[in-house]
């Protein structure tokens, strides 16, 4: 049954590092991924991906994500969490217990999982709960092979599916189901409130979500498929480039069949949490982009961006930052001031490109009176008119 599966260190880290790429500054981090599929690994538990086609169209399926805001804070000591009513850890798997729930709450045997997004957080979760649970993680994902800072911008929404019902539970032992909501957005509010509840005494606790439960058959015409291997890949040809004395971010950009659109250092980070890290990043270009800037507006994941100051590449089309000598990608919670980096574009999936995409995904929904431009024809149009060295 398996379309794919990684079984070494060097593998799974190779998946990590495209699965963080693509998460365009979101998703999670590096290091959660690397604390739930390194011990798999090592207890022999091969992490699996399958192919969409060889799933019946009567199993059921979910997805499992956490929540919150990627905004870095302080843990807070064990003296500090008992003031605040918290105890010790009592649920070190939440987002295997969450699926278990909806499981139990539904009466229903759920066999498949589905990424809600691309990220180094949220696929290794499904990847880590369907190794403990003994399920399939499907090849593909809910948010157009990216991460995405909403639920309400998940393509069953955009297919006119519910995320409830819905299980929600925390390393702390919370647990919280959701029967119904009057929207997807109060479903979100939701979702955003009890996440800073689960990561107040640990930014890394996860407020592990189990919803959208949809039989396969539904679900394939949700999906957008063949991401996590495309994420793997990408993360192979980084390494590969490196330990060849080739350069990384060239070779990011060929595998992803994206463009570079700067290479330069991080001059400015500006940004807040709300349930969300809000902010921007000013890069000023080095090498051939001396004399350039460019400025990514981020919701947890970069979504747009302006090139000295002309508004330039959208969302839905992918934003990805990473270190311009190793390549390895940044996530916004460690994007720093002196960061050397280079920022890589390619295309968003198609579903996004359409009239109805584009509401959720485009970048009025995010608050920018800016028509959206595909990026392909953004750079055709920067080749006609040599504005960048790179281009």
């Amino acid at each position: 049954m398996p379309s794919h599966a990684i079984s070494s260190a060097v593998e799974a880290e190779d998946l990590i590092r495209g699965l963080a790429l693509f998460g365009t500054g979101g998703g999670g981090l590096q290091e959660v991924g690397r604390r739930r599929l390194l011990p798999a690994i090592e207890a022999g538990k091969p992490i699996r991906w399958v192919d969409m086609s060889a799933i019946a169209d009567d199993v059921w399926t979910c997805s499992g994500f956490g929540m919150g805001s990627i905004a870095p804070h302080k843990t807070l000591s064990r003296e500090e969490r008992a003031a605040l009513g918290y105890g010790e850890v009592v649920a070190p798997q939440p987002l295997v217990q969450a699926i278990r729930e909806l499981a139990r709450y539904r009466g229903v045997r759920i066999e498949i999982l589905v990424p809600s997004e691309i990220g180094a957080g949220n696929t290794t979760g499904p990847l880590y709960a369907a190794a403990m649970l003994g399920l399939a993680v499907v090849d593909g994902d809910y948010s157009g092979g990216r991460a995405t800072p909403e639920m309400a911008v998940a393509t069953p929404v955009l297919l006119g599916h519910g995320f409830h019902p819905a299980a929600i539970c925390d390393p702390w032992g919370n647990l919280i189901f959701i029967e119904a909501t009057p929207s997807i957005a109060v479903a979100e509010r939701l979702g955003k409130a009890i996440s800073t509840v689960t990561r107040l005494p640990d930014p890394l606790a996860q407020c592990a979500h189990a919803g959208f439960l949809l039989r396969a058959g539904e679900m394939r015409k949700c999906l957008v498929p063949g991401t996590i291997t495309r994420a793997f890949e990408v993360g192979k040809s980084i390494r590969q480039a490196r330990e060849s004395g080739r350069d990384p971010v060239a070779a990011a950009a060929e595998a992803m069949k994206g463009w570079v659109l700067c290479r330069g250092i991080v001059t400015e980070r500006e940004w807040q949490s709300n349930g969300y890290m809000i902010g921007t990043t000013t890069i000023e270009g080095v090498g051939g982009d001396i004399g350039h800037m460019l400025r990514l507006w981020h919701k947890n994941e970069n979504l747009l961006s302006w090139l000295d100051n002309e508004p330039f590449v959208t969302a839905p089309d992918l934003l990805c930052v990473m270190d311009e000598t190793s390549g390895e990608p940044y996530t916004n919670t460690v994007l720093a001031k002196g960061h050397r980096v280079a920022v890589l574009a390619s295309r968003g999936a198609d579903i996004y490109r359409t009239a109805s995409g584009l509401q959720l995904m485009g970048p009025a929904h995010f608050g920018f009176d800016w028509p959206y431009r595909p990026v392909e024809k953004l750079m055709s149009q920067l080749l006609e008119d040599s504005r960048g060295a790179n281009f």
